[in-house]
């Protein structure tokens, strides 16, 4: 292999025809990670020197990664170097009295280190008192709203606060003792080297790294690196190649969030009402995809998905389900016997069962960094690390929008703007003087995992008949690409908006989900269900207890917990849960220049192709470009 030092478009394109070369899909896995990453490490270019075949003609690394630097460079570094060291040396002696001795000060040396840990440990109580207190108020309050007809007594709300926060101590009290033992325990790789991250964004100029002295000008910039907003931004070059089109992402990869933390089902629109907006942008979507993921040779696998009944009073509902999915056109649906449901799963067990052959799993964070991909070969450019403070006017009636981020990078101007911001779309909405509602609640999904020992006991999806007194799916089976089984999820309040445990507050999110109208209505209504939510996320027996209804043989001992995603719920003040498409457009200073999408509800993922195909044409007619 020749490596030459080149610029960054090539080493994209090095990538892309890399992955063309590969057969084996793990192999093109690593490659398409590795196009991702804007920081690589030594131990990055190994894996790229191992991966290239013997025909492989070159591989081009980014301008600048490393030049080395003239003779004379060197000599007046070094000379600045001296320079420094002997001023900072001065200057840390300067009252020191020479005749004076002084030896080390332990109490002052590890002053620093103590105080971090005091700050790490002061925010480990406040949150544990935070989850505490607000299970107690939880329970104390909550009870007036779910039974508003009987007369509470104080002594008995007490009563009922004081047992709910007993159980939320007791569980962070659990959580906290083995996220101690954890700290403790000893690390595998401790004493080793660790390979230490080289910016090349930064080393090459790239404008997403460093502050440019001219703000840069876009057609249409894209607020949110997630699914929709990936899918979108290469939906507009698809129909408008000519445009400059960027993609704005405040984290320091594509699909941080919801995009990156889910179940990884392609869904095949089975659930939704027929002829609504939901059901045809699924199955369209899952169509789409799939012709995606065929033309660039990305991994997925179809494994088919039960949804089984497996009491008499499912039997009914999962009848009615099944006329959903064929109105709906979802394609090959079966309604299958109590006694055939072995030959699609072996272990699983009930009266009646709808088996969805194309329903398949796939990394949608992977196929978001996909999407990206494909729109960078088109031209398009993605700012990572890159936060939206605030819009304003540029003054420049070209490109009248300005998008101001961090205080060290430049502000962006735009013709127009679209934000795909998932859970902080509510408040980016707001930025541009659109309203408050529909307000994003964050919910937390946990989620169990099968012992590498048992996962034979899942081959395929089994989910649940869905309730509809309840507002969420409820407990499900899902294979992942990588050979885990998923089990669960729950759903409970998330303490912060992009918070994956119980230790993550954050007290600005939730005092806003807490005071929230629609929040206190929803609580009201639906306060039996929360509990049993928030028990079976404490005691995770309760959650096996529920998965055996479907899969007998699975016990307590074959589970472990597993990885936890926050899904952004939009909320009317009324308390309902609003599960449409919710567009805003800017007005005032704004008008025709910014569209938001305040909500994509799920299945957002499958869904992602048409989504951005309606949004690209509901951009057009709003832009008129």
């Amino acid at each position: 292999m020749s490596l030459e030092i080149q610029q960054n478009e090539r080493t994209k394109r090095c990538f892309v025809e890399l992955e063309k070369r590969l057969d084996d899909p793990e192999k093109q896995q690593i490659v398409a990670v590795l196009a991702q990453k804007d920081v690589l490490t030594v131990g990055d270019v190994k894996k790229i020197q191992a991966l290239i075949p013997p025909n492989f003609p070159a591989f081009f690394i980014l301008l600048n990664e490393f030049r080395r630097a003239s003779p004379a460079f060197r000599a007046k570094t070094d000379q600045l170097k001296r320079k420094f060291e002997d001023y900072a040396y001065r200057k840390l002696v300067e009252s020191v009295d020479p005749a004076q001795s002084y030896g080390a000060t332990p109490l002052m040396a590890d002053f620093g280190s103590d105080f971090r840990s005091m700050n790490r440990q002061l925010g480990t109580v406040i949150n544990f008192a935070i989850t505490v207190i607000g299970g107690f108020f939880f329970g104390f309050s909550g009870v007036t709203y779910a039974y508003p007809s009987r007369d509470w007594d104080l002594a008995t709300r007490f009563l009922i606060g004081l047992v709910l926060a007993t159980i939320i101590f007791f569980a962070d009290l659990y959580f906290l003792i083995k996220n101690m033992d954890e700290e403790l325990a000893p690390r595998p790789n401790a004493g080793k080297l660790h390979e230490v991250p080289l910016d090349l964004r930064a080393l090459a100029g790239d404008k997403a790294a460093t502050k440019t002295a001219k703000p840069e000008k876009f057609d249409v910039v894209v607020v949110g690196g997630g699914i929709v907003g990936c899918a979108t931004a290469r939906e507009i070059l698809l129909e408008r190649p000519n445009l400059k089109v960027a993609v704005i992402e405040k984290e320091a990869q594509l699909a941080p969030h919801q995009s990156g933390n889910n179940s990884g089902v392609i869904h095949a629109g089975i659930y939704y009402t027929p002829g609504s907006l939901k059901a045809r942008l699924c199955v369209e979507g899952m169509k789409l995809a799939y012709e995606f993921f065929d033309r660039r040779k990305f991994p997925y696998k179809k494994t088919g998905k039960l949804i089984v009944a497996v009491e008499p009073v499912e039997v009914d509902r999962l009848m009615h389900l099944y006329e959903r999915g064929v109105q709906n056109g979802v394609p090959d649906l079966e309604l299958v016997d109590g006694d055939r449901i072995k030959e699609f799963e072996p272990h699983c067990k009930g009266l009646k069962a709808i088996w969805s052959p194309h329903t398949g799993i796939v990394d949608w964070g992977a196929v978001t960094r996909e999407y990206a991909n494909d729109f960078r070969e088109k031209g398009g450019e993605v700012l990572l690390h890159h936060p939206l403070r605030s819009f304003g006017q540029s003054g420049d009636p070209e490109y009248p929008v300005r998008i101001v981020s961090d205080a060290d990078k430049a502000p962006l101007l735009t013709k127009y703007v679209i934000t795909c911001a998932g859970l902080q779309s509510d408040r980016v909405a707001q930025l541009s003087g659109s309203s408050r509602d529909p307000k994003i609640v964050p919910f937390r999904g946990e989620y169990l995992l099968l012992k590498p020992e048992k996962r034979h006991l899942v081959k395929t999806n089994i989910y649940p008949v869905p309730d509809p007194r309840f507002p969420f799916l409820g407990v499900h089976f899902t294979p992942r690409m990588n050979g885990d089984v998923w089990l669960g999820p729950n759903a409970v309040l998330a303490y912060k908006r992009e918070g994956y445990s119980y230790f993550s507050v954050s007290p600005r999110d939730l005092f806003e989900s807490l005071s929230y109208s629609g929040m206190q209505k929803l609580v009201g209504k639906y306060f039996n269900y929360g509990i049993k939510e928030f028990y079976r996320g404490i005691f995770i027996r309760a959650q096996v207890k529920q998965l055996q209804r479907f899969v007998p043989e699975l016990k307590f001992s074959d589970v472990t917990r597993g990885p936890s995603g926050v899904r952004a719920q939009a909320m009317d003040a009324q308390g309902n849960l609003v599960d449409d498409f919710v567009f805003d457009a800017a007005e005032g200073e704004f008008d025709g220049r910014i569209l938001h999408v305040r909500n994509a509800p799920s299945p957002g993922a499958t869904s992602s192709l048409a989504i951005a195909k309606m949004i690209t044409e509901r951009a057009q007619k709003l832009f008129n470009f």
